[in-house]
């Protein structure tokens, strides 16, 4: 395996899906509505499921 020179960077960027926060609620057992129901969250403040905090930490 080849060491990677100092100074050497890498980003990625991913963009939060509905599918990726209901296999988020699954493994993790939180299943709030405001993650995983539309009708719902469409109620709250935020208008629209919302991913776990921990989803976007990880």
């Amino acid at each position: 395996m080849t060491a990677l020179p100092i100074g050497t960077r890498y980003s990625r960027k991913h963009t939060v899906s509905q599918a990726d926060i209901n296999r988020f609620a699954a493994v993790s057992g939180d299943t709030n509505p405001i993650h995983i129901d539309p009708a719902v969250a469409a109620t709250t403040r935020f208008g629209r499921t919302i991913a776990h905090g921990m989803l976007l930490y990880g």
